[in-house]
């Protein structure tokens, strides 16, 4: 498995970048603190509401040991950018679906796409820390992951009392968050042509 030497500075824009992927990964989740209000909001039956919540994070739990052992440095690159496409698409999906059939399927996608795009950007990110400071490096990657929880849901709030939507009003939310996707993708595109990893 490739590695950076272990004169090898953390801070380099690849870690720095993949760091930026990560915290737009559970950004796009911490945004959904107030799923449940809205489903109900729409028609959505509370028992529904509760399923379609826990749909997303559930598929995750169960796709997660199934993808992170097949992935590693050699490979990542290409599930990562093709999670960051699903991604966007499942956030602008919450803009048409309003049903709860439509609901579930949306759900099971975007958390098949979450967990792809979390693991694979882990198991880039090995290639980008250097041995003497994986400790530091790793923690460094997990407090870019609990960020989001910390600081989406009182910005959110301030967001949508401040900036005015028309019937739906949490879909400018996903369309930012789907807009985001794509400059996510940029930095991982910019990133590993700066030193992209190779097979293992």
């Amino acid at each position: 498995m490739p590695s950076c030497a272990h004169g090898a500075a953390l801070f380099s824009y690849p870690f720095l970048s993949l760091c930026a992927v990560a915290l737009f990964g559970f950004g796009n989740i911490a945004v959904f603190y107030g799923l449940y209000p809205y489903l109900i909001s729409i028609g959505i039956s509370p028992f529904w509401s509760g399923w379609i919540l826990a749909l997303e994070p559930l598929t995750a739990l169960v796709l997660r040991p199934l993808i992170s052992p097949r992935l590693g440095p050699g490979n990542a690159l290409p599930v990562m950018c093709a999670s960051l496409v699903m991604t966007a698409l499942a956030l602008l999906g919450y803009c048409l679906a309003r049903d709860t059939a439509s609901l579930v399927c949306l759900r099971i996608f975007h958390g098949a796409a979450f967990v792809a795009l979390v693991s694979a950007t882990t198991a880039l990110l090995v290639h980008f820390i250097p041995p003497s400071a994986s400790g530091r490096g790793f923690g460094i990657f997990s407090l870019t992951t609990m960020l989001p929880f910390a600081v989406m849901p009182p910005l959110m709030e301030f967001l949508l009392r401040v900036v005015p939507s028309a019937g739906l009003p949490h879909a400018w939310l996903f369309r930012l968050s789907a807009a985001m996707a794509l400059g996510a993708g940029l930095l991982v595109h910019r990133s590993t042509a700066q030193d992209p990893p190779t097979h293992s």
